[in-house]
């Protein structure tokens, strides 16, 4: 059992206090990395911390509780607690998008979740694979997703599909709330990376969901979404797409930095086996050591002041009242997607030169080498699909994606 220190002056904190507060718990994720593995899921006491440090409130709104910080600032408490363990990274940011998203559903629906418990967690299967049949007062949700990452953890859950007539007419693609006890979970994540996120299947056999509790994806991306009524901070007139993958890149620079101070702490006491000569070698003398180094110190950088960049335009726009044009999203999927791309090839010009120890499934470079190639796989980060979508729209072409 690891305890936290949060070293808070008052009950209130800012966005620097949130990102101070990450940091704070780097290394008690650290500590715990090996167990959330074995585990494959965060555990209770890190949620615990979470809540209690106020990092899942960042993005959730006033009106119940949150601080409505902006995108900034949970971008970088995701790489603060990656930094330590990606795993809980990832479930986080899972939370703090579904914070906001909720914020863009009707009130009634916000009330359901948080009317009695405002530090409920929700967790979400995005794709839209469940079908929904028009009611009389509301719908009748089937379906099954995958890669539900935190559900063990949290109290509702948000899931994709399409609304229908009973005769298979009228489609509408959007998301349903759900709350825990009218869904089951499939014990089903055995990854290779991100092992600890928990990211089961999650399954609904023919459950009613009031009408409130549905919103349609084109609302999603309206800048006026119904929640609006009641979360008048600039941060819910954001485009769900043009935001969407500004926390999980966050999982991608904290988990590469992780492995460079991990390196770094590691291979300044080390020395080689000596192969056939017998004679013992410093790795910190090594100069394939020092330049793998300096390559990837430099790719996270490189990578953090893009994505920073863009996440800081897009408040500013907000925050002035003005929206984001298409040129602007379709720059802003290319940084975080190139980003992303040089945080992981940040972590493998590390990788390339820590040795036999690196394979071994507890070294901690090896952690973060897995975890951030499975970060890089997922659809919105994906840097071949961002690279076709932006190098399409420059040619001319009609965009299609997340953007």
């Amino acid at each position: 059992m690891h305890a936290v220190s949060l070293n808070a002056e008052s009950d209130e904190v800012d966005g620097a206090g949130l990102i101070r507060r990450a940091c704070d718990l780097e290394p008690v994720l650290r500590a715990r990395a090996t167990e959330t593995e074995r585990n494959r899921q965060i555990s209770d006491e890190t949620i615990a911390d979470f809540r209690r440090a106020k990092i899942t409130r960042a993005l959730q709104p006033p009106h119940f509780g949150g601080i409505a910080t902006d995108f900034g600032v949970a971008a970088r408490v995701a790489e603060a607690l990656a930094r330590g363990c990606p795993s809980s990274s990832w479930v986080y940011c899972n939370y703090i998008l579904l914070q906001w998203h909720v914020g863009l559903f009707e009130v009634q629906a916000q009330e359901d979740v948080w009317g009695t418990h405002d530090e409920a967690l929700v967790a979400a299967g995005y794709m839209p694979v469940g079908v929904g049949v028009r009611t009389l007062h509301g719908f009748r949700l089937s379906g099954t997703w995958r890669y539900v990452s935190g559900i063990d953890n949290s109290e509702w859950c948000l899931f994709g599909g399409r609304v229908v007539d009973a005769d298979g007419g009228n489609a509408e693609q959007g998301f349903f709330l759900l709350p825990r006890e009218d869904y089951r979970i499939i014990d089903d994540w055995r990854a290779v990376g991100l092992t600890g996120t928990g990211s089961h299947s999650v399954t609904v056999d023919n459950v009613i969901v009031p009408r409130h509790r549905f919103l349609g994806l084109a609302a999603c991306n309206s800048c006026a979404a119904p929640g609006l009524s009641l979360n008048t901070h600039p941060i819910f007139r954001a485009p769900l797409y043009a935001i969407f993958s500004y926390f999980l890149s966050g999982v991608a620079l904290g988990a590469a930095q992780g492995a460079i101070n991990d390196f770094i702490a590691e291979v300044r006491i080390r020395k080689t086996v000596g192969g056939v000569t017998g004679k013992q070698t410093p790795l910190a003398h090594l100069a394939t050591v020092q330049i793998a180094l300096a390559e990837a110190e430099a790719m996270v950088d490189a990578g953090r002041t893009l994505i920073h960049r863009d996440c800081d335009n897009v408040m500013g726009l907000l925050m002035s009242g003005r929206a984001l044009t298409l040129d602007q999203r379709i720059d802003n999927r290319r940084s975080v997607g190139f980003g992303v791309r040089m945080a992981r090839e940040a972590v493998d010009s590390l990788f390339d030169v820590v040795g036999a120890a690196g394979l071994l499934n507890h070294h901690p470079i090896q952690r973060h080498w897995r975890d951030v190639h499975a970060v890089a796989h997922h659809l919105s980060l994906n840097w071949n699909q961002i690279a076709t979508l932006v190098g399409g729209y420059r040619l001319g072409q009609e965009p299609i994606g997340m953007f």
